[in-house]
């Protein structure tokens, strides 16, 4: 296995256990910064806001699956599983107002109104769904439909024997379409984490 594909299915292990290693993030700066002073400060609180705290850790998780490979199912079925167990003990107004700081209110809806209309959950199970989202179904499905075509792979630049760099065009239109696909739920973040992208892709240049 090239070191490439190594790095590769590095990064995938790393999004796919984040929220249970407890390293989450974003790659807007100010966003990062945001989260990890949540993350510090309640980190060793009350049990209600180690739950809370747990939450918000799962929905950041997704985010980050979701704008690198489309949307995360297990990501989001451990989501709701977490949820279910410690109802009682999770901060809903809390959670609402970190989201609002981080600017991930309309993503952790997305992934609210998918537990909704796909797992069968209560809007009362989800307080912090506040609407109904059609377009989550259709982004949904989207997802599901384009994870063999658009997620196993990514981007990168080859360089030719030439001299030149080259990349391979096609995932990286897949790689824009999927991006534009969640500009509308969270643009900063989205165009931050394109960019980092196509940074990194440019770092790891393959001769």
């Amino acid at each position: 296995m090239s070191p490439y594909k190594k790095r590769r299915l590095e990064r995938m292990f790393q999004a796919v256990n984040a929220a249970s290693t407890g390293k989450v993030t974003f790659t807007n700066p100010l966003m990062a910064n945001r989260l990890r002073k949540i993350i510090n400060q309640e980190s060793k609180q009350t049990e209600q806001s180690s739950c809370t705290l747990e939450v918000l850790k799962l929905i950041v998780a997704n985010i980050n699956v979701t704008l690198n490979r489309g949307i995360p199912v297990n990501g989001i079925i451990k989501l709701g599983m977490f949820i279910r167990e410690h109802n009682n003990d999770i901060d809903f107004d809390r959670l609402s107002h970190w989201l609002s700081l981080l600017h991930a209110s309309s993503m952790a809806q997305l992934q609210g109104n998918i537990l909704i209309t796909f797992f069968k959950f209560k809007p009362e199970e989800v307080p912090f769904v506040h609407y109904l989202n059609k377009g989550a179904t259709k982004l949904m499905l989207k997802s599901l439909r384009d994870t063999g075509m658009d997620t196993e792979k990514e981007w990168h630049f080859k360089q030719l024997s030439s001299g030149f760099v080259t990349n391979n065009t096609t995932i990286l239109r897949r790689n824009l379409t999927r991006s534009m696909r969640y500009f509308g739920y969270m643009p900063f973040e989205t165009i931050c984490n394109f960019v980092h992208n196509f940074i990194r892709s440019l770092s790891e240049i393959e001769e």
